[in-house]
């Protein structure tokens, strides 16, 4: 049986990339844990440490999704960011996210949407911090938040 493991175990790791020399996580699950974005100020929404062990590309990837309770300060829209280490955030275009008039026009409770973005840094080797930062684009909502962050950092060696 121990060998029927060892067996399962390896085939699986087969078809993991074979450059990818180590990756750094952060998962939400708790259903009512939400990330609120403020009006104006940026919110780290969450952090990820991952050593780096020779110079690599370092892609940063994260899913999640955003909601409103209420129609005022509508429309509006949302950046999300990446931060690498204490540099200057970095977007990707699909960060922008404009919400819809889902509340009024299709009578749901609250209009929540998906949002996804990537990016890919340089990293020197040492020890790398990766932040998802966010900010209310436009708009003055005050009831936006953010639920279930899954936040990956995965380096692979140049």
């Amino acid at each position: 049986m121990a060998n029927l493991g060892a067996f399962l175990l390896s085939s699986c790791l087969l078809v993991l990339p074979v450059s990818a020399q180590s990756i750094a996580f952060f998962n939400e699950s708790d259903p009512d844990k939400a990330y609120k974005i403020p009006e104006k100020d940026v919110a780290t929404i969450a952090t990820v440490t991952l050593e780096v062990k020779q110079p690599s590309l370092v892609l940063v990837q994260f899913a999640n999704h955003v909601t409103t309770e209420d129609m005022a300060g509508r429309p509006c829209s949302v950046r999300a960011m990446f931060r690498a280490d204490d540099g200057k955030p970095q977007s990707d275009t699909a960060g922008q996210f404009e919400f819809s008039r889902v509340v009024e026009t299709f009578k749901y409770e609250h209009d929540r949407q998906g949002m996804d973005v990537s990016y890919l840094f340089e990293a020197a080797p040492g020890k790398r911090t990766y932040s998802l930062v966010m900010r209310q684009q436009s708009g003055s909502n005050k009831t936006i938040e953010l639920f279930y962050p899954n936040l990956q950092a995965i380096a692979f060696p140049k």
